[in-house]
């Protein structure tokens, strides 16, 4: 797994990581940083090339305390699944073939995402992180019961295309 910071690219208020995560998603940072107060963090997201509708590439289903997460689909596809404050679980598909590409879970939404094989995603990620300045408040869920197994069929379909 690469992680790494790059010296060159750390400013004042900004700074730059690259980073391969376990599902093997590359994701590329942009922050902007003010002390104390306030984050604005772009992310770009490449997905790995995988065609297993069996066992997809989940990442972990996880809510920001005090930050707000935007996912635009920018090529190929991405499911999301998330639980509303009454334990109601959604889903959904975003497509670069439809207009509906962008979806924003505000603090405290439990969420999951699923990337399509190769997909190119932008993350941002605004709003208060804390007393930590570089951390997200991303909190993992345990209880996050959803049965990814009836999302199976969507799966197939999309990976065919």
């Amino acid at each position: 797994m690469v992680d790494y910071l790059r010296e060159d690219l750390i400013g004042k208020n900004i700074n730059a990581t690259a980073k391969e995560m376990p599902t093997g998603e590359v994701i590329v940072r942009v922050r902007h940083i003010v002390a104390n107060f306030y984050t604005k963090r772009l992310s770009v997201t490449k997905a790995e090339d995988w065609s297993d509708a069996d066992n997809p590439p989940w990442q972990e289903a996880h809510y920001h305390e005090l930050l707000s997460e935007t996912y635009h689909v920018v090529t190929g596809w991405m499911l999301a699944v998330y639980r509303d404050d009454l334990g109601v679980y959604y889903e959904k598909l975003y497509t670069t073939e439809d207009s509906n590409t962008t979806i924003t879970f505000p603090p405290g939404i439990v969420h999951n995402v699923l990337l399509g094989p190769n997909a190119e995603v932008i993350v941002w990620q605004q709003g208060n992180p804390g007393h930590e300045i570089n951390e997200s408040g991303r909190q993992p869920v345990t209880d996050f019961d959803y049965d990814y197994t009836q999302l199976r069929d969507v799966i197939r379909c999309q990976i065919r295309k």
